[in-house]
């Protein structure tokens, strides 16, 4: 799509040369031309300027160039140079539709079909949720942001927008002299540095580096784990190696609402309210507007079961082995009385709305008035046309990056690119991608309900096509076999929901395997977990991990 864009000048030329650095001149070496090249103060990244034929800052150039070629004379010699953009256009050359028709089998008119209505309707597409599918998927996000780059539609109305910030206090600010609470205390600094930061530096967590130090004890030893609201055996990609891992600490202790795999394994398992068993405020997710969600308590845990707020569990775990570090907090030993804790969390919620209140200028008790009846509260609507038009993003250059700065900093390359997915590429008649996703019924609150049981499909989906080439008829069960040698039983659903090569499954509904799931929730180890089947792969800098393999089915 790129390519057909670049080709056929569909492109928004304007929106490229002020707000993007698409007209970066870029050495051969894959850096970008400064003035420090050139011998001249300043840090500057450069662009050939149209209006003036010659080379000015990015930024101040009056017409910047997008496909600019050419020597520029340095103190130390000409350097041939070429725009971030032109760069662009050589490597989408690489997959002009017809090639890229024989890597995805979509059609090459359809492809181009496609780019066409997608540039000139200036269309949107969703930069997406759940970015582990593949192990490459950090090229393919950049592709797609730079196809909504192309066409100029960011943050327009129907564009892809950024979200205005409600300014949502964090419980704890951590910088490298202190930590600032939400209670107008602050503590002492954190000395060690985040394990995951230090493997994946750009990813914003990956459980991966916390295994990898748990089982190598580099860089500092890790002993015990507190594991809250997620289920890793459900998540993470190498289940041979988180098994080693958690058999390698001294202490896991498990806070949840219901009984995932790793509750196995756990010393401490504390019941967790579900949501609709406590109060909770938080900045809107979803909306474009800054916004709150404050969520009502409209439940009592059911008769029998002596859950609690994980905060009250994580607060006494603290309190009981150094109780001097939450006094400074104000969390003393008279909130151990689970009856009192409503009285801690008041005065959390009113720091919570004080400073919301200070920052928007509104009243606390207007807003606290609002969130308790209505649910919600919107602080500002959202702006169109204000990043980067009126205000700079969070990147090397402030714009839009084509070119990837980020990226060249840890050695990856400043351009998207296609590779063959790491976990490999079916190879015989009964192997097939195995991919995962979920629906309205599948999280891990919803799988143990009662809707789930009868609306949930537990089986695996193989295309028709497929099925009647193996002999394989809706309702059969089949052993699906992992590269990495783990086999499974499961049924086939067959449907036309999945292309032909691959197969789907659910990615929470099924494959439980806790001693702790009794009757009447067993449906839910029903058919397979496909985290059992993937490699391991994860994506260096990046983080990201392949959640799809590739299987074999076998009658």
């Amino acid at each position: 799509m790129i390519h057909v864009i670049i080709s056929e000048g569909l492109y928004d030329t304007q929106f490229l040369k002020r707000y993007t650095n698409a007209p970066m001149l870029i050495k051969p070496d894959g850096t970008p031309l400064t003035q420090k090249d050139l011998g001249q103060e300043g840090s500057a990244y450069l662009v050939f300027d149209a209006a003036t034929s010659s080379i000015k800052p990015l930024g101040v150039a009056a017409d910047p160039v997008l496909d600019y070629e050419g020597d520029v004379e340095t103190p130390s010699g000409a350097i041939h140079v070429k725009t971030a953009f032109k760069l662009l256009a050589e490597r989408a050359s690489k997959y002009a539709p017809d090639k890229a028709a024989q890597i995805t089998g979509v059609p090459a008119d359809t492809i181009i079909r496609v780019a066409r209505e997608f540039a000139t309707r200036r269309g949107v597409i969703d930069d997406g949720w759940y970015s582990a599918r593949n192990g490459t998927d950090f090229d393919m996000y950049r592709a797609i942001l730079i196809l909504n780059a192309l066409v100029g539609n960011i943050d327009k109305k129907g564009g892809l927008c950024f979200q205005e910030s409600a300014n949502f206090p964090n419980s704890c600010t951590i910088s490298a002299d202190k930590v600032d609470t939400i209670f107008g205390v602050s503590l002492p600094p954190i000395k060690a540095k985040r394990v995951d930061i230090q493997k994946y530096p750009m990813a914003v967590s990956s459980f991966d580096a916390l295994l990898d130090t748990i089982l190598t004890g580099e860089p500092y030893p890790i002993k015990a784990l507190i594991i809250v609201a997620t289920a890793p055996f459900h998540r993470d990609v190498n289940t041979e190696k988180l098994k080693k891992a958690l058999q390698n600490l001294e202490l896991i202790i498990s806070i949840d609402i219901l009984p995932q795999d790793h509750i196995d394994w756990s010393d401490y398992v504390f019941p967790d309210l579900m949501f609709l068993e406590r109060n909770e405020i938080i900045s809107a997710p979803w909306p474009l507007d800054a916004a709150l969600s404050f969520s009502n308590k409209v439940l009592d845990p059911p008769a029998g079961v002596d859950a609690r707020h994980a905060l009250w569990t994580l607060l006494e775990l603290v309190r009981r082995a150094w109780p001097d570090k939450v006094a400074q907090i104000g969390y003393t030993e008279k909130y151990a009385d689970y009856s009192q804790f409503e009285l801690f969390e008041e005065q959390l919620l009113n720091n919570i709305l004080n400073h919301i209140a200070k920052t928007w200028n509104i009243s606390k008790e207007m807003l606290e008035m609002e969130l308790r009846t209505k649910g919600y509260y919107i602080l500002k609507m959202k702006e169109y046309e204000t990043k980067p038009y009126k205000s700079k993003l969070a990147t090397p250059t402030g714009l839009v990056e084509i070119y990837s700065l980020t990226a060249l900093k840890y050695g990856l390359d400043p351009l998207p690119d296609w590779a063959p997915p790491p976990y490999g590429v079916p190879s015989a008649p009964n192997e097939f991608y195995l991919i995962t996703g979920k629906d309205q019924n599948i999280s891990g609150h919803f799988i143990f309900t009662w809707n789930s049981k009868y609306l949930t499909e537990r089986c695996v989906w193989m295309n028709p096509l497929d099925a009647e080439r193996l002999g394989v008829k809706d309702g059969d069960v089949v052993t699906l076999e992992g590269r990495n040698g783990f086999i499974a039983k499961t049924c086939i659903k067959v449907t036309n929901r999945i292309r032909q090569g691959v197969l789907f499954a659910y990615g929470f509904a099924g494959g439980h395997v806790s001693n702790l799931i009794k009757e009447p929730y067993n449906f839910i180890k029903e058919g397979v977990n496909p985290q059992w089947f993937t490699t391991g792969y994860i994506e260096p800098v990046i983080g990201v991990a392949a959640t799809n393999s590739v299987v074999r089915v076998r009658l």
